[in-house]
Order: structure tokens, then sequence, then C-alpha cells
């Protein structure tokens, strides 16, 4: 099957723009010598011959010879080298300590060995030396040219289903149901609730729907009034006993213990959280037979009787290991019908009477069910690949592929199916998913990261108008709809809204939706035969080192290929220079828990020549090595899940840093220091929002993204000037202490309204410092964009309200918060047509809101859901309530008579209001209208 012939295109298609635009654009190669331009141009040209011939002609064959994909490895293996070259060529401009550094770096490269001596020579000056190095990887382009294999790549016209460089997403979300398992729930559960086995394996070949069926089971209301605690435990990258139960007690407890946590703890909680009830624990996807199963069992030997496990998994022997009478369940795939079903729903076909050929392709549709042996994964994917296009011949040839006729040995035993819904994606969204296959088998991950992840690696080409982060949530979207990633969720999640209210301390109401107990709502995954896929297409340059992987043979041979490593072990020598110095992504998860750290991470940042990511999950790392200086490829740097809180100085020499995500473990505060403005080319900031807010020159980061807040002060690099130029912020930013700012042409310095991607805006105006009058004039002059969808303005001492907030300019606003601005009138405010939810709190000198507006005031606010009045006691009057009201607290008012709500139309309209919280508003009688829904009422008054 396809092995590499896809990525290895698109990855050569990418250097090849880059090379073009190094020899061409004059902005970047002004200093470049016409030796080494020539030299350049000269290898593009290799390049492109070999990009527009064999590898285009190879994405046709459905899997390669032996001897194919050792070129394709090879060929690979120079681009790297290639794209390697123009990053040091990046760097320092053909100085001397640029070619030092490649030159240093060239000795490890089996690449660049042939001219090491000529790089060592103090006879050959920086030019000479890039010209010997690039003149290297050219030669040995040419050399591949010459030895490709020659054999019939031509092969019949197939169908472009899905390959289109444009990607087209439906508004369809991917099918959620399940087909034709029924039954087999039913017997699952009368097995949960019979006496005779503890332990029940349900066993099934990958894709066949395990995971499915006992996520339904666990999930059904009969089993959740039987068993008193339900567990759930993904167990396939778990190589320690200890890290399993853990594991296992988090998800009885509902929550994330703290790493220093001792074992010791941990089981005297299980111990009494399992004496309490009859339990239910799932060990999903189950593959480590060197787990301690004995000490496992002793410890879930204390639940009531009737307690049951259930492990899913491929291996039916590993139930021995856990000595346990056991009952088998082998599930098999799904029936025709049921198959057939299942695919008409992911293909669109139900609607028959919308299709023109829908008995043509009924019948086309057909044999390929039958080809897919009942397996739902399978009949996800290819139903979803067809979804897009209805043309009849498309589907035939889909049904006449020659992947169908392949051996199971030439697929790598992943099911043909998957290999053709591999074959069909586009060639720049096949290196994406490739990548993926650096993540432990069932690894979550957000598609924040991974999209960071793939701009670090270049496989995001940037695009006029759009930026990479788009570019990238689409690819990764196609991937999540045509199944290749899929949610992680567990856990019912119910689609109703809840109101939450909190009666004591301060008031909320949000329209929040319930989150299940593994926080997993944004955590993506690969299945375990996708992500076997993705593996095989990468000519071995992902490997995951696992503790059970340290010395065996393929570790040695693979090594030499690896470009993009992840690391379960809490032993670092497992790792040589040799494969160090060529790796460009290191994931490191330390296995066992620790408070302090034993990896040797100076030595291991002085070996890391190539990285551009990096990912260190290690909770007893709390400080960063002044070597990370020496990682000047790196582009993105995760330090979430360790205890680092300082960076040092040498950090900010990292001039291709595109992401830092440092510790969210709550630590104190972290000092940033007093270079990072010059991280010119930093997008994505995760840190201490402390830290952030007071960071120096922020505004020549003029790329970032997220900045959470900034705090104007009277200094030099931290004036609201500096916000000026980044216009790509996004999400959520505060601006505090802007009683800094004197005059309305220093707050338009900021250029708020040209902020068009700021969803959550913040202004701020306390200081302990500051009681004097505001300038109106300033705030005028922070005019937000129309696209704003929250705001907050916070102890504002002026005397009025913003003049943008009459012009109706926000209209995309949602939220809308004033707090602490005691002298403010809203008497007159513009009207909001997308408002949900206002809050005002502490206005003491506010009487009226909104009753002075012109035209039909009872349509100022048309979706109001939510209201919330507090500490506002000379408040008498308000605007009339739209029906769509649904829940408004009142506290500390001066109004004599409620709100009254907006004249109901018909005879049928009523308010929508359900919860209403009064409290301290001696002033106040209650009364509304009477075509309101039942109220729950919550009324608190003072004592006399």
């Amino acid at each position: 099957m396809e092995e590499g012939g896809s990525p290895v295109s698109a990855f050569l298609l990418g250097l090849c723009q880059r090379l073009q635009t190094t020899v061409t654009t004059t902005s970047t190669t002004s200093e470049l010598p016409t030796a080494v331009k020539k030299e350049l141009k000269r290898l593009l040209d290799g390049l492109s011959a070999i990009q527009q011939t064999t590898l285009e002609a190879a994405e046709e064959k459905p899997y390669k010879t032996n001897a194919f994909r050792s070129w394709l490895c090879e060929l690979k293996d120079a681009a790297y080298d290639a794209d390697d070259f123009l990053d040091f060529l990046s760097l320092n401009d053909m100085n001397n300590n640029s070619m030092e550094i490649l030159s240093q770096s060239s000795r490890h490269h089996r690449c660049l060995n042939l001219c090491c001596t000529a790089l060592s020579s103090s006879d050959n000056p920086p030019v000479r030396q890039a010209e010997l190095m690039i003149n290297n990887i050219r030669r040995r382009v040419k050399k591949l040219a010459r030895k490709q294999p020659r054999y019939d790549l031509h092969q019949e016209p197939r169908s472009r289903v899905g390959t289109t460089t444009e990607i087209t997403m439906t508004t369809t979300e991917p099918v959620a149901a399940v087909f034709g398992r029924e039954e087999d729930r039913g017997k699952m559960i009368q097995l949960l609730e019979s006496e005779q086995s503890s332990l029940i394996a349900l066993v099934g070949r990958g894709g066949v729907g395990k995971t499915t069926l006992a996520r339904l089971v666990y999930d059904d209301k009969q089993v959740a009034s039987h068993f008193g605690l339900k567990m759930w435990v993904t167990a396939s990258e778990i190589y320690d006993t200890g890290r399993l139960i853990k594991s296992i007690e988090e998800s009885a407890a509902g929550y994330r213990f703290i790493d220093r946590l001792g074992m010791d703890s941990i089981l005297d909680t299980l111990k009494t959280t399992l004496e309490e009830n009859r339990f239910l624990l799932i060990l999903d996807s189950v593959w480590n037979e060197n787990l301690d199963w004995e000490f496992l069992r002793e410890r879930l030997e204390d639940g009531l009787c009737g307690s049951k496990i259930v492990i899913t998994t491929q291996i039916e022997e590993i139930t021995r290991n856990i000595r346990l009478p056991t009952l088998f369940y082998h599930l098999k795939g799904l029936s025709s019908e049921d198959s057939w079903s299942m695919f008409r729903e992911c293909a669109c076909l139900v609607d028959e009477a919308s299709i023109r050929n829908a008995a043509e392709l009924e019948e086309v549709g057909m044999k390929i069910v039958a080809k897919l042996e009942g397996l739902p994964l399978a009949i996800k994917m290819v139903g979803f690949l067809l979804r897009s296009n209805i043309e009849l011949d498309e589907w035939k040839m889909i049904l006449n592929a020659d992947v169908w006729e392949s051996k199971p040995d030439e697929l790598y035993g992943i099911p043909a199916v998957l290999w053709l819904s591999y074959q069909y994606m586009p060639p720049h969204i096949k290196q994406c998913f490739a990548y993926c296959s650096v993540f432990p088998r069932d690894h979550k991950f957000d598609q924040d990261s991974l999209v960071q992840m793939w701009m670090a690696q270049g496989l995001i080409q940037p695009c006029q108008g759009t930026k990479m982060e788009d570019l990238g949530s689409t690819y990764f979207h196609y991937l999540l709809h045509r199944s290749f990633l899929q949610s992680s969720s567990s856990g019912e999640k119910s689609d109703m809204n809840e109101l939450t209210f909190y009666s004591s301390g301060e008031f909320s109401a949000d329209l929040v939706r319930p989150k299940s107990l593994d926080n997993s709502e944004d955590k993506y995954m690969m299945h375990g035969l996708i992500r076997d896929l993705a593996g095989s297409v990468t000519l071995h340059e992902s490997f995951c080192l696992s503790p059970t992987m340290v010395h065996c043979n393929t570790m040695r041979e693979k090594k030499k290929k690896v470009r993009h490593l992840s690391l379960q072990s809490d032993n670092l020598e497992t790792l040589d220079s040799e494969m160090l110095d060529r790796i460009r992504t290191l994931l490191v998860y330390r296995t066992a828990p620790t408070t302090s750290s034993t990896f040797d991470y100076d030595a291991l940042f002085l070996k890391l020549k190539c990285i551009r990511v990096l990912y260190l999950s290690d909770v007893g790392l709390k400080s960063l090595h002044k070597s990370i200086g020496n990682l000047k490829q790196l582009r993105y740097l995760d330090l979430s899940m360790t205890y680092v809180v300082t960076v040092p100085e040498e950090l900010c020499s990292l001039s291709h840093l595109q992401t830092l995500k440092l510790s969210d473990k709550k630590p104190p505060r972290q000092d940033l220091p007093q270079g990072m403005s010059n991280l010119i080319n930093l997008r994505h900031l995760k840190a201490d929002r402390h830290s952030c807010r007071d960071m120096y020159k922020i505004g020549n980061l003029t790329s970032l993204q997220e900045l959470e807040e900034f705090r104007v002060l009277n200094e030099d690099g931290h004036k609201i000037e500096e916000l000026k130029n980044m216009n790509g912020l996004r999400g959520k930013l505060c601006i505090s202490q802007l009683n800094n700012v004197d005059t309305k042409e220093e707050a338009e310095e900021a250029k708020l309204s040209e902020k068009e991607h700021l969803r959550k805006l913040e202004l701020d105006w306390w200081s302990k410092n500051f009681y004097g009058q505001a300038n109106d004039a300033v705030i005028d002059g922070l005019k937000p964009h129309p696209n704003l969808k929250k705001l907050t303005i916070r102890s504002h001492r002026g005397a009025k309200a913003p003049t943008w907030f009459k012009d109706g300019m926000l209209s995309s606003l949602e939220t809308l918060q004033i707090i602490q601005c005691q002298n403010w009138d809203l008497s007159l405010i513009g009207q909001l047509k997308s408002l949900k939810k206002l809050r005002m709190k502490g206005l003491l000198e506010l009487q009226h809101v909104g009753l002075k507006n012109e035209g039909d005031d009872g349509q100022l606010f048309p979706c109001l859901r939510i209201l919330d009045i507090s500490i506002c006691s000379n408040l008498i009057g308000v605007f009339p309530l739209p029906l769509t009201l649904e829940a408004m607290q009142l506290h500390n008012v001066g109004l004599s008579n409620p709100p009254r709500l907006q004249q109901c139309t018909s005879s049928t309209s009523c308010s929508s209001l359900g919860s209403l919280h009064i409290s301290y508003c001696d002033r106040l009688t209650v009364g509304f209208c009477r075509k309101s829904r039942a109220c729950i009422i919550y009324m608190a008054q003072r004592k006399n």
C-alpha cells in the first residue's frame, strides 16, 4: 500500500516553494552570494523534476515495492537536510556563527558527512562552506533521480473524490448514531447483572466497535441503577500498575489528583470508595500483558458483591494474567442489513427522492458495503468519503479500486478501506494526518496544540489573506468529519442548557452545558487502526518509545530514520546522540509521578540541533537550563505539564519560536525575561496572566494572538500604544489601569477598532492609588470592533457612558457587564440587538436604564435572556423586559415596582422567565405578567 508517497510529495512541494522564495525574493537574499543562489536554483530544478514525474505518478499506486520505499526514504532524507539548511541559512545571514552551528550539526548527519572535512578547514570561508553543503545535497538528489525505480507507474484514472485542494466542509456533523448493537447491549447487560463472574472480556478485531458497545452499556440507565459506582479508564498506553490504579481512583472521584499525592494515600482512598459500592470498572483498549494484574486484582476485591470488571481487547489471552473466572463476549461485525443502514446514513442516501440516480448508486453502494466486513469504522469512513460526491462513475471507481485485491501483508494488517480513504485525501492534509502518528496510542490532544505543531513543522503553508491557524482548523475538521480523528468525550452529555445560580456570595447566571467528569469535551484522539495507518505512511519517521521497547531490536533498527519521537520513560539514556541530532519533534512523558527530575535536560538540549517541536511532561522539572537557547530551530515549546516558573534570558534568542506554553500548575508568578520582545515570530503565549501583562515592549510581538491582560503604565514599553500594531490578537483581552491614559488621542493609539478577531474585551480603570475623576473622552477613544461578543467595563470614574454605546455599532455584542462605574447615566443607551446577558453592578448614581430611547423601547434588547442588577440603590426605572428573558436577579436596587414585561402580542405568547432572584430590595413589591412561566423565586430581605 502507499507508504509515504503523498506525504513526501507534499513535503517536497513546500520545500520547492521555500527554495523558490529564497532564490528570487530580494528582501531575503540581498546578501546571499551568487554561488550559493546558483546551487540552490540547481537543487530546486532537481527536486521539481522528481516532484512532477515520479512522485505524482506514484500517488496512483496502491502500494510500493521495498525498493521504491527505500528510494523514498533517501529522497525525503535529502529533502529534510535541504530544509534544515534553509533554516540555518535564515538564522544568521551567512555569518561565521551560523556556519559553525551547521558544521557541528553536519558531523552527525549522514547526509552531510562528505563535506565535513571542507567545513572544518580554516581555508574555506562561510560562503564556500554553504556552497559545499548545498552542493552535496544537490548531488544526492541528482543521484536519486538517476536511480529511481523504473517500473510502470501508469494506472487507470481513479476517482478524485476528496482530493480537491479546496476543502468543502459540510455543515452536517458526523453521524453519532449506533447501528445494530441493541442485541449486543442487552446481552452485555445480562452478563453484568448475573452472578457468574466478576470479569467480562469484550473481545473483537480492531474497528468492530468494542469501545462503542462498552460505552453504550456504561451509559445505560439500567446499568446506572444497578451499580452505585462506575469507572472508565483507557488503558492502552498505561505501562505502570501504580499509574493504572491512580487513573481508576481518579475516575471514581471524578477529578484528577495532584501529582504529589502518594500511592499509599491513593490506595487508601480507593479502598474506602470500593468498600461502599457495587462498582463497574471498564478498562478500555487493554494491550499491556506485563502489568502487575495480581496486585490490581487484590486492590479491586474490596467492592461489594456483584461488582464487575469489563476489559475490551483484541488479545483474548491477556485475561489469563488477571486470574479471575472470565466470561468472554466475542463481538462480531454488523449484519448486512445494519451495515447498509449505517452506510446510507453516512453517505446521505436516506432521502432517495432528491437523488436522480439513487437506484444505481444503491446497487453500487451495496457492493461496496459487502467488502467492508461489517466493521462500523470502515463503513463510516467510506460513507463519509462518498458523501460529498454522488456521481455514479466516481462510486464505480471506488468499487473497482485495486486496493481491494491487495494481500493482507501488503496492507500491514490494516483494512483496505482505510487505505482507500487515505488515498483520496488531499496531499497537503495527508502529511498533517501522518504527523499525528507521533502521539502514543489513545493519546488525547486538543485542536489548537495539534495545529500549532503542524505549523511548527511547516506542514501548513501561509496563504495570503488567511491565517495559518485558520487553514489548520480547516484541515483538522476535514480529518474529524472523515473519521480520521474522533472526539474523546465520554459519558452521556445532555443537549439541555442549564441555568446555574449561586445564592450565596456573588450571583451568577449563565448558560452552560453539563461537562463530563473526564473533562475531555475539547479533546480528540485517533482510533487504534487509524493510528496504525498513520504510522505506516510515515516511512518510520515517527516513533513512540515506551518502557517495554527501550531495548528492543525495533528501536535500534529504526532510530536512524526517526524524525518525530515520543518518549514514555523515566530514563533519558535510552536516547543517543545520533537520533537526537536529527529529530524535529520530541514529546517527553514521564511515566511515574515524581517531585524531582532525573533527566539531564542540559545535555539533551545541547544535542537537539534540528528540533522544531518540544513537549515536556515532567512535574519534577522546575527550572529551564540556559542551554535551551541552543535550540535555534525551535518553533513550539510546551512546558504546561511541568512546574517551570522561570525561563532564562537565553530563551529570547529563539527567533523562530511561534508557540510558548509555560506551566499551568498554578505556580507562583512566572518571571519572563526582559528580552521576550525579541521573539518577533511568537504567535501563541500561554503563561501566568500577571507575567504577560507586564512584558516590556510587548508591541514588538505583532504576530501574537493571545494576551489575557495588558497593564498600562506611564513607562516606556508599557504605554497603551504598545497595542497599536497587535491586530492579530484573538479571544480575550483585558486592558487594566486605564487611569494612566490621559487623552482620547492616546487611547486611540491602541487601535481597538481594528482588532477584528477579539471576542472578549475588558476595560478596567481600577487602581489602588487612583481616586480622581476620569476623562470621559478617554473611553470614547477605546471604541472596539463590531465583531466583539463580550464587553466588560470596570471602575470607570467618568460621568457618562461611551458615545459608541448609542450608535448601534456593537451589533454582535452578546454580553455586557458594567461594574463599579458609579457615576454613569444609562437612561439613553443604544439598541443592542444581539445582547443576551446584561449585568450592572455598583452603579450608585444610576436612576434609569434605557427609558429615554427614542422609538420602540420594547425592542431595546430583543434577545436578552439574563438580567443581573446589583448594588444600584438609586435605580428607579428599567426598560420593558423582552419575552425572551429567562433569568433575572435584583439585589440591593431602589426599584419600588418590578420591571414590566413587554406586552404579549397574542393569546399564546408568554414570557420565558423561569428564574427570579430578589434580595435586599426593601421597596420592591413582586408582580409579573400572568403569561409568564412558573418562576423559581428566591427572596431575601434585611432583618427589619
